[in-house]
């Protein structure tokens, strides 16, 4: 059975409705960072390991395993290991240690620009590269200050929200009076350590790390070209049965609406 992402999906018809910026940039640096926290996503059967970097105006999101796989991908010497490991991966359906990284969110990269209120969202579907770029999303959140946990060490507090179709529930810390957290979570008094839909996904740091870290960065090692669509389209679109191949496993969408 084929078997596509949810997060790479977008019909070519619903790009005629719209008119459309294409855009290619190569890899850069945006701004020096001055944290990256690590967090481990589970969703189903779904394992995957990511990044929040944080500079001083932006910050970026994005899976360590997806970078790694843009990076050997874009060298005619080390493609080779991206397709065995999906050769393997195939062949070995029931060998949890042959089976690739990946998730609702796997194939992104999330820029959030606090000077300018913009959220970025590069993505791609059958090789072509999408950008969605919305205000910076803002969570409606309820804070119960009796339950707490620790996490990595720190003190956190839970709150709770609605957001776009999921309930979510997450612990902070202020500690960290970082507002960020991941994905598109944000707003609270303190770096977000853990969140989590039930039954749908599970995010918790795994390290934090604020001495000699990368830089923010525009990632784009295969110079893909994007083309702008509204993100209201976009998950209509990529909600459509339609637009995926007979018996195609597609991974939940990590928005609803």
């Amino acid at each position: 059975m084929k078997k596509l992402f949810l997060l790479f999906s977008v019909a070519n018809t619903i790009l005629l409705l719209f008119p459309m910026a294409l855009m290619a940039q190569q890899t850069h640096v945006l701004e020096p960072s001055i944290m990256e926290v690590a967090y481990h996503e589970i969703s189903g059967k779904y394992n995957d390991d990511y990044a929040l970097r944080v500079g001083k105006s932006m910050s970026q999101y994005f899976s360590y395993h997806k970078l790694r796989d843009d990076s050997l991908s874009s060298n005619a010497q080390t493609s080779m290991i991206i397709l065995q490991e999906m050769l393997d991966e195939a062949n070995n359906r029931n060998d949890a240690s042959k089976q690739r990284a990946s998730g609702p969110d796997h194939g992104d990269y999330f820029y959030r620009s606090q000077a300018n209120n913009t959220f970025d969202t590069y993505t791609s579907f059958m090789g072509q590269g999408y950008k969605i770029t919305e205000p910076i999303p803002v969570q409606d959140w309820n804070i119960v200050t009796d339950s707490t946990r620790q996490i990595l060490g720190y003190n956190c507090c839970m709150a709770t929200t609605t957001f776009r179709g999921r309930q979510w529930t997450v612990y902070y810390t202020e500690d960290i009076p970082v507002p960020l957290g991941p994905w598109k979570l944000g707003g609270l008094p303190g770096l977000i350590l853990f969140a989590e839909v039930k039954g749908f996904i599970t995010i918790e740091a795994s390290g934090i790390k604020t001495k000699s870290t990368s830089p923010v960065t525009f990632y784009n090692f295969l110079n893909k070209k994007y083309e702008a669509i509204q993100r209201d389209a976009y998950i209509k679109e990529r909600s459509n049965p339609k637009a995926y191949p007979k018996n195609t496993i597609v991974i939940p969408q990590m928005e609803l609406q």
